[in-house]
């Protein structure tokens, strides 16, 4: 499931699910969170005990061994046979032990992934945002120039674009023109170093990402599927969707399935 969304983050993006994919996400790994803790725990009481057996063991027989060489029934060479038996069969007791432990260890790595999840967020949504109502449709891009982190050439730059309502537009040039990024900035996938971005006049930046995106039907270059049912994904953009309602619409487009 975490592979999934790191693979089709942007489809997440596209249909405006960060925060239902969050919440999800957490129910998943709430029980498997409290039973690592609770397989480490178990391991750190193992670990007391195993150690606590093993130092009364070999005190034991240690003890054993110098009362019986004392009374003779145990050569020097029966004492020393000992030694070397607790010596190297301990050690390697031990080493199976903490190896199982190193399991619950591992726990540490996984943290880090979560980790990604603190990470502070370079797209933020306004304080004060607005709501856009009775919307109409028209783009439009005001001197807008962007580049990508790290990157010494513009992505684009000074694009002056106006797209009315209802009207069709193609965006055609060579690979690495632009093209794609014109459309992930309407998205607001990045945030422009320059001009500004309106729809029906109204700035973007002043709308919630989620409520942006909800505003935009995409169709990406490449579909990726996540890995769940057909119905999962032809659904996904759409929540409390049921079967029926997915049966109906491929009655609808007269799609055989």
């Amino acid at each position: 499931m975490i592979v999934d969304n790191m693979v089709n983050f942007e489809t997440v993006k596209l249909f405006a699910k960060e925060r239902w994919e969050e919440i999800r996400l957490k129910k998943k790994f709430k029980k498997w969170k409290k039973a690592l803790w609770d397989y480490s725990i178990s391991f750190r009481l193992l670990d007391i005990g195993m150690a606590l057996v093993m130092v009364a063991s070999i005190f034991a027989m240690l003890y054993l061994s110098i009362i019986l060489t004392k009374k003779g029934e145990f050569s020097a060479g029966d004492f020393v046979l000992v030694i070397g038996f607790s010596s190297s069969f301990y050690p390697k007791l031990f080493d199976l032990v903490w190896g199982l432990r190193q399991i619950a260890k591992n726990y540490s790595d996984i943290e880090r992934y979560f980790g990604i999840l603190e990470l502070e967020i370079q797209v933020k949504d306004p304080k004060d945002p607005m709501k856009l109502k009775n919307i109409l449709g028209e783009i439009e891009y005001k001197n807008v120039t962007f580049s990508y982190e790290k990157k010494e050439k513009d992505a684009i730059r000074n694009i002056n674009l106006k797209i009315r309502p209802g009207q069709s537009v193609a965006f055609v040039g060579r690979s690495g023109a632009g093209k794609t990024t014109i459309v992930k900035l309407l998205l607001r996938f990045f945030d422009i170093q320059k001009g500004e971005i309106n729809i029906d006049g109204i700035n973007i930046k002043s709308l919630t990402k989620s409520d942006l995106r909800s505003l935009i039907g995409v169709v990406p270059q490449e579909p990726v599927l996540f890995n769940n049912t057909i119905g999962y994904n032809i659904a996904y953009g759409k929540e409390n969707v049921g079967f029926k309602e997915i049966e109906k619409q491929f009655e609808r487009e007269k799609i055989p399935y």
